[in-house]
């Protein structure tokens, strides 16, 4: 379920767009940010770590920005934020049992 939040709220950021050039940039920094918190063996807490630091830094800097566009934006990066804060408490890479993840067969 936090994994579908995430997605919902990168696919709403994907779909932002503004006039701005620069806050146009400072979305895809955001969505890039993204690349090395998950990988085929789940969460990488030190990634995640970085990339919620740099989204709060990111969040507080448009939330004092001029542009409502830039107030938008930190409002969809807060809930990114948010959404990706959950996966903190996700089990460390390689402490599940390898059929942990598969859906049992009815």
């Amino acid at each position: 379920m936090v994994l579908l939040n995430c997605s919902h709220v990168v696919w709403q950021l994907r779909a932002w767009e503004s006039r701005s050039d620069p806050l146009s940039r400072v979305r895809d920094i955001c969505i890039s940010l993204l690349r090395d918190v998950m990988s085929e063996r789940g969460v990488q807490q030190r990634p995640l770590a970085v990339t919620l630091q740099e989204l709060q830094r990111i969040c507080d800097t448009l939330a004092h920005h001029h542009q409502p566009a830039a107030h938008e934006l930190a409002a969809i990066i807060w809930r990114l934020h948010c959404s990706l804060s959950q996966l903190e408490q996700a089990p460390a890479q390689g402490t599940l049992s390898p059929g942990y993840l598969m859906t049992p067969q009815a």
